[in-house]
């Protein structure tokens, strides 16, 4: 998803199409690459939610794939808690607080649970995300003037 989009604080008519169409964009890409065939069902289904509100088929529970239901809650975590040009990330544990809220709605509680399991790591990963300007998990680069977390 372009920049322009992702980093834009609002959404428009024209910025929601665009991340609406996304995972179909993302498919047609992932599609050509050989031995891709479980991957491009991932990107395909990311944005689909568990109680079906999602998008772009309105996917819901065991209609989506597993590894989509994983995949959309580490994809949350790391949207919640990356800096954005209209926000700071939030702090680990209140992204986590918001996935756990999220359970069986948004997010499959089997992948919540896996989520909890393994929650030492993703918190590692997070932190190195956003502390270590060095790391391949880094964020982008730190605004220019702080914003307000609340």
């Amino acid at each position: 998803m372009p920049d322009r989009i992702l980093l834009k604080e609002g959404v428009d008519a024209t910025r929601r199409d665009v991340i609406c169409r996304h995972p179909g964009d993302g498919y047609c890409l992932v599609c050509r690459l050989p031995g891709m065939e479980v991957a491009v069902q991932i990107v395909a289904s990311h944005e689909e939610r568990f109680d079906g509100k999602g998008y772009p088929r309105a996917l819901c529970g065991e209609a989506i794939l597993f590894g989509a239901r994983l995949f959309v809650v580490i994809d949350a975590l790391d949207a919640m808690t990356s800096d954005r040009s209209y926000r700071r990330g939030l702090p680990f544990n209140t992204a986590r607080e918001e996935i756990l809220r999220s359970a069986g709605t948004q997010f499959d509680p089997i992948a919540i649970a896996a989520f909890v399991a393994e929650e030492a790591v993703l918190r590692s990963m997070v932190q190195r995300k956003c502390m270590d300007p060095e790391s391949p998990f880094s964020s982008p680069p730190k605004l220019a003037q702080p914003l307000n977390r609340g």
